[in-house]
This record gives C-alpha cells, structure tokens and sequence, in this order.
C-alpha cells in the first residue's frame, strides 16, 4: 500500500477519526490518526501490528464483534459503520478493551473500503491487466503473472479474490514497488465488472471464454456475454483486448472497443495462432506463431497459457522470458494439477466445474497415453432450469472420448449414466454414486495399476476428500494432500 496514515484514510473514505477509551469514543485527542498503516484486512485473525481492520457487515454477524482480536493482534486502526455496545466482542468490556486503536467510523464500511482501494489504484503507475470469463480466470491470470514476473515485481489476485471485497484487497496490496498488476474480475450478475473496473482501471483486458456459468442469478447466456464484455468496454482506447478466437460470442467483444485487439487460440491468426505440439510426463508443448513453450497442467489449459504468451508479448517480454515464466506456472491444487499415487495418476480438477469446462477434460484426457482414463464427474452446480438439459448433453459427449470408465457422483448422477448409456457408451462402465462415501467404495472397485483419473465437480460436491483418499490409498506423497 502506497503511504497512508490513519487520519488520511479517514480523509479519503470521509469519515469520522475517534480514539475509542473503554467503550467511551473521542475526536480531540492529539496525535489522533497519526499511525501509519501497513496494510487493510477483513478478517481479524490476518491482523498484524500496522494494520488497518475493515469490520464488514456479514449475513450473520458484523465484523465489529472481532475488535478485540484485530486489538490483540496490533491493529493500528479499524474502519467501520457501526460501534461496539460494552459488552460485545470476543472480550471483556468494550470491544476496544480500555485503549484501542484509533477508529473511523463511516456510513458503509464496504464502500468505505472500496474507495480507499480506488484511492491506492490511482497513486500507482504500474500496468493493470483484467482478466475475465467463464472459466479459467484464475489459471490465466496465474499464467500472466508467472510471464509479466520475469520482467517486473507483479501484484496478483491472491486466491480468488475477484468480487467486491477481494478486488478492493487486492488494490490496497499495490506499491511503489509493482510494475504490472494482474486481476481476475468475478460476476454474478449483470453490471458486476463495470463495478469492478470502476475501481481497478484496467489499461488492458483478457477474456477466456464465456459459457453457461451462474445461470441462476444471470438467467440466460446472453446476459453473461454482456456482463464478460464490461471489461471490454471499460479498456481505454490506449489499451489493449485479448480476446479468445475460437468462440464467435467472445470475438464480437472487439466491436465494443477503440481499443487494440489482439486475439489468442487456436483459430487466431498470426501471433496468436497456437498449435498442440505434444504431451510428455504431465507437460504440455504448444507453439504460439514461430515460438514454443511449454507448462505442467493438460490440454484444457492450453488456451490460458496462449492468452499469457499474446499478454507477455505485447509487454514486449522476448519468446525466451515468456518461455521461463510458463516453465514457472504449477496448477494450484484443482485446477489441473497431476498428482502421482503409487501406480495411479490423479488429474485434479475439482475446484469448480460448468460444461464448458467438462468437456475440455474430456478432450483433454485424449491426450494421456498408457493405462484407462477414469473419469469422475460431479454435479454442475447454479446452472438452474438448464442444468438438467446441460447434465445430459455432457454426459451423451462421453461417446467417442478416450475415457473408459465414468462415474458420475451427485442429484444429476443417474439421469448422467442413463443419458451416457442411451448415446451408446457401454453401460457396464457407467456407474452413479450420492457422495464421496460411495464414490470411494465405486474406486475401490474400478481401479487397477497405471489408470489416470480425472476427478471434476462444482466446489459444494468437495472431490478432493476423494483426491486425498487417492493419494493416501495409492500411497501419494503427503505434501501433495490437499491443506
């Protein structure tokens, strides 16, 4: 975060600065604000000495009954809309104790929030890349800030924090000291992005794909199209667009910029044009243009890693930093990770799942070669009145991939078997299980020495209680159990 005493952020969100004694507030006081802040968090247990604790409303409780932990761990401020009553807290007495840290008190700490953030975003010069989509948000902005790593100190998204509160995080991590900063940009509903852009002021903007993600709160594909393109939109006509060439939804985007376009993936041409070159012990080589790289992960990450080689470029980055940076990406645990136990080889892919991205794994898994190719598929979730109709349609596209045996787990799982079988895949290589208890007890079974298995479903199903139990079954390395 870019220099910032508690006094001037109470400035710049206008707010009210107190010193809070015992449960009794005052402003007069001298030397009030005069602490300077290291860095903001929401959550009281990541408080340390510096900083400034931003208490949210939540669903269930207000983030201002965890003052007296932000006190303990050194907070040097707290931000919020609401004081503690004597008594509240995890504490005795006033939630501050006798002296705590001094307070802003604002009408709406979540706003207040994002405006210190757009705050911090405008001190900085360093370059800010948007990176939106359906599906692989997180493995491209990974990807891009692996290739823009070997050339400046880039700031990116930590875990997923790409909504109103982790987007407005993410800006106050900026300083002096970043070149480039790499943001994934999340949305539920139309209107979404813009909000986000608003804040983060993106000079450049990477779109992966866009698919039948969140229909429950979108209603239809065209309003995901429309909210996806809001990063386009937002892109100054200094900037630039990365659009994906292989989806006519996502190409139209360029109609909505003065901006550059640059366009990545398998039908681009040029530059962008990428190519499968081969697979080899959990690597990928693909040619972008006249230049090859390689990443760890299989083919459904081929076009995030295209999307990170047209960003490098355009940063003016040589093939061979681009080269480096790809050759320094590692897929977080359920993105695509491949994992080894024992005999078996574990393609760890269950931290989300939509039918875009199912399918890719079925193409994906055509790539694998020595043993059977064992898909475990769970329920795509928030795809409301479709989802049974998209269930199916993935479940009939078994026909003619390489897997060998699926087994479908979650409420969709017969309905699953039944639409595979009814395509023409072999029934007796179909099964459906409730939950990761039955599943287990279905591997149990299934599985012989040297099969690949491909473990994907919507995060609520938690595959990776199964991935884990493959590991430890199989022997796995206990560094690769999921934390």
């Amino acid at each position: 975060m870019y220099a910032c005493t508690v006094r001037e952020a109470s400035e710049r969100v206008q707010g009210q600065l107190r010193v809070w004694f015992g449960g009794t507030s005052a402003s007069g006081v001298p030397g009030l604000g005069a602490g300077r802040i290291e860095r903001v968090v929401t959550d009281s247990g990541r408080v340390e000495p510096g900083s400034l604790f931003v208490a949210l409303r939540g669903q269930q409780r207000h983030g201002v009954q965890f003052v007296s932990a932000a006190a303990a761990g050194g907070a040097i401020g707290v931000l919020t809309d609401a004081l503690p009553r004597d008594g509240e807290g995890e504490g005795e007495g006033s939630g501050f104790g006798v002296c705590g840290p001094d307070v802003i008190v604002v009408r709406d700490s979540l706003v207040a929030l994002q405006r210190l953030a757009s705050w911090n975003r405008q001190q900085s010069a360093a370059l800010c890349v948007g990176v939106t989509g359906s599906v692989g948000k997180t493995t491209t902005r990974q990807m891009i800030h692996a290739v823009l790593g070997e050339q400046w100190s880039v700031l990116q998204s930590p875990a997923n924090y790409n909504n109103e509160i982790g987007v407005p995080l993410t800006l106050l991590e900026l300083g002096p000291s970043h070149g480039a900063a790499v943001l994934e940009l999340g949305a539920g509903r139309v209107g979404d992005i813009r909000f986000l852009c608003g804040l983060a002021h993106p000079e450049w903007g990477v779109i992966t794909r866009v698919s039948a993600c969140h229909l429950e709160s979108f209603g239809d594909l065209s309003a995901v199209q429309a909210t996806k393109q809001e990063l386009v939109e937002a892109i100054p006509g200094s900037g630039c667009v990365f659009l994906n060439a292989d989806q006519a939804e996502v190409c139209a985007m360029s109609r909505a910029t003065s901006a550059r376009v640059v366009y990545f993936g398998f039908q681009a041409e040029g530059s962008g044009r990428c190519a499968l070159r081969g697979v080899e012990g959990g690597r990928i080589r693909f040619c972008s243009g006249a230049d090859e790289f390689e990443y760890e992960g299989g083919q459904q990450l081929l076009l995030c890693a295209a999307a990170a080689v047209s960003v490098g470029r355009e940063a003016g980055l040589s093939a061979r930093q681009i080269a480096a940076g790809l050759l320094r990406f590692r897929p977080d645990r359920g993105r695509g990770r491949l994992l080894t136990a024992g005999s078996w080889r574990i393609l760890d892919e269950t931290y989300n799942c939509s039918p875009a991205s199912a399918l890719a794994c079925l193409r994906a898994l055509g790539d694998w070669s020595g043993g059977r190719r064992i898909l475990v598929l769970g329920d795509m979730l928030e795809l409301g009145p479709e989802g049974r109709r998209l269930h199916r349609e993935v479940a009939a596209a078994l026909v003619g991939s390489a897997v060998d045996v699926a087994v479908f787990c979650g409420d969709f799982a017969v309905e699953c078997v039944e639409a595979a079988a009814a395509a023409g895949f072999l029934r007796g290589q179909l099964h459906a299980v409730a939950d990761n208890a039955e599943l287990q007890g279905v591997l149990a079974g299934v599985l012989q020495s040297g099969d690949l298995v491909c473990v994907k479903g919507s995060r609520r199903l938690r595959l990776e209680q199964t991935v884990d139990w493959l590991l430890r079954v199989g022997g796995g390395a206990a560094d690769q159990l999921m934390p």
